[in-house]
C-alpha cells in the first residue's frame, strides 16, 4: 500500500483525502488548527498539528510516506511567504524525502500578457507579491530536490465548486457594479478536476509543470452576462473606474496535461 502524506486539508485537501482512501492509498494529513483534527480523524489514517516551518515535525510528518502532496493555502496574504515559501525550504532539507513531490501553485506566476496565450514554456513575469512568492516556492521545489524525486507542479486556474458557484458571486453584486472593465479572459478549474488530476500525477508519475484549467476562456464579461441570462437574472454592471480583483490578463494552454491523456470532467462553466 502506498503511503500518501497531504500538507493541507482545506478546500482541495480534505475532498481528496476521502477519494484517495477510496481507492486504497493510506493517507496521513496536517492541519495547523488543533480544532480540526478531531474532524479529520474520522476519514484519515493520521493527522499531525504542524506549521510549515517547524523542521521537526515536518520531518516526523514525512517519515515514511512514498507521495507528497502539497496543497497548503494561507489565511491570508500576510502569510503567503509562511505557507507556501517557508514550507517549501523545509520540505527540502529534510532527508529522506518521498519518491514523488505534488505541488499546487497558480496560474497567476504567469502575470500579465495582455490577453495572450501562455503555456508552461513561458516566462514568468509576476505582477503581483504573492504571485513572486508563488514563483520562489516553485523553484525551490525544480530546483533542489534529487532527480529520483520526481517533482510535478500543477499551476491551478481559479476554483470553482461546491460553495464556490459563480452565480453566487453574479447574486451578491445585484444591483451594484463589478470594480473593472470584465475583459480579463476567465482561467477557471472546477475542483473535482484538480483532484482528478492530482490522482492522475500519482499514475503516471507526472514531473515538471503542468496548466490546470479548463477548455474556456470567454472573457468574465462574457461568462457573468451568460449566467445571468441563464438564471434570468438582471444583466451585470461594471464600474470601470475602479482596479479589477482579477490581474494579469491571459489565455492559460492545458494542451500540455492533456498530452499525457489527462481528461476534463467539467467542461461548461455556464451553469
Amino acid at each position: 500500500m502506498r503511503r500518501i502524506a497531504l500538507l493541507g486539508t482545506g478546500y482541495i485537501g480534505k475532498p481528496l483525502v476521502e477519494s484517495l482512501k477510496a481507492k486504497g492509498f493510506s493517507v496521513r494529513v496536517s492541519t495547523t488548527s488543533s480544532e480540526k483534527v478531531r474532524d479529520l480523524e474520522k476519514f484519515t489514517d493520521e493527522v499531525f498539528t504542524l506549521r510549515g516551518e517547524d523542521y521537526e515535525k515536518v520531518k516526523r510528518f514525512l517519515d515514511g510516506c512514498d507521495i507528497l502532496i502539497i496543497t497548503v493555502a494561507p489565511k491570508d496574504r500576510s502569510t503567503y511567504e509562511s505557507t507556501y515559501l517557508e514550507t517549501a525550504k523545509t520540505i527540502a532539507d529534510v532527508k529522506p524525502i518521498p519518491r514523488q513531490i505534488i505541488y499546487t501553485s497558480s496560474t497567476s506566476v504567469y502575470g500579465d500578457h495582455n490577453g495572450d496565450w501562455v503555456d508552461e514554456g513561458s516566462a514568468p513575469i509576476p505582477d503581483t507579491p504573492s504571485g513572486k512568492i508563488l514563483l520562489d516556492t516553485e523553484t525551490i521545489y525544480l530546483s533542489r530536490f534529487p532527480k529520483e524525486t520526481g517533482v510535478c507542479i500543477l499551476r491551478l486556474g481559479g476554483i470553482l465548486g461546491p460553495g464556490r458557484e459563480i452565480i453566487s458571486r453574479i447574486k451578491r453584486f445585484e444591483g451594484k457594479k463589478i470594480p473593472g472593465n470584465g475583459m480579463n479572459y476567465t482561467n477557471l478549474i472546477h475542483r473535482d478536476d484538480v483532484i482528478s488530476a492530482i490522482e492522475w500525477s500519482i499514475e503516471k508519475n507526472l514531473t515538471g509543470v503542468y496548466n490546470l484549467v479548463n477548455d474556456n476562456h470567454i472573457t468574465r464579461k462574457e461568462l457573468y452576462s451568460q449566467l445571468a441570462s441563464r438564471h434570468q437574472l438582471p444583466e451585470v454592471l461594471w464600474d470601470e473606474t475602479q482596479k479589477s480583483p482579477h490581474a494579469g490578463n491571459k489565455r492559460v494552454s492545458n494542451a500540455r496535461i492533456k498530452s499525457t491523456g489527462f481528461k476534463f470532467s467539467h467542461v461548461d462553466l455556464i451553469s
